[in-house]
């Protein structure tokens, strides 16, 4: 019982470690695809998510957070551009940065416009959706309410597929 439960601590030692390491600092370029120089980024508390629901209803909301220096987050805002291009006017994507800094999040996006809305994530809301590791993937159906929330990069497939559920309904 103890050797196992020593495993299990080493194992999530190990997971922890890659983590840190995954989201460490990459020297990657932010995504051909997205551009910013007059993002306003203003931050996204509970009120305000609140507000977009009401304004989005009828349609599902993809709520993503994320942090420019993550590299996995970096890797899901050009899909994340893509899924707001097929899903237009039937899907609305917005992604609430964890980053510390309004600078970071714009020399990301200096490139072109991300094709949905940025915001700076407050703290409280990440909070209220448990939000332990990045990205995180929030989406709430036609009226508003969670139909998913779970840390992880999924494939493009994945949420297609999550989402065209959601559409069904």
């Amino acid at each position: 019982m103890r050797n196992k439960m020593i495993i299990q601590a080493a194992m999530i030692m190990a997971a922890l470690v890659l983590l840190l390491a995954a989201c460490g600092d990459a020297a990657s370029e932010a995504p051909a695809e997205v551009k910013a120089e007059g993002m306003e980024l203003s931050t996204l508390d509970e009120k305000g998510l609140e507000t977009l629901l009401a304004e989005n209803k009828g349609k599902p909301v993809l709520l993503s957070f994320w942090a420019s220096w993550c590299p996995p987050c970096r890797e899901e805002m050009p899909m994340l551009s893509q899924l707001a291009k097929e899903y237009e006017g039937r899907l609305t994507i917005i992604a609430a940065s964890l980053d510390e800094q309004k600078g970071d999040v714009r020399q990301f996006f200096k490139k072109g416009d991300p094709g949905f809305d940025v915001y700076m994530g407050s703290p409280a809301l990440a909070d209220k959706f448990q939000v332990t590791g990045i990205p995180h993937t929030v989406i709430f159906d036609k009226d508003g309410a969670v139909a998913m929330s779970q840390a992880g990069l999924f494939p493009h497939e994945m949420l297609t597929m999550l989402i065209d559920k959601i559409l069904e309904r």
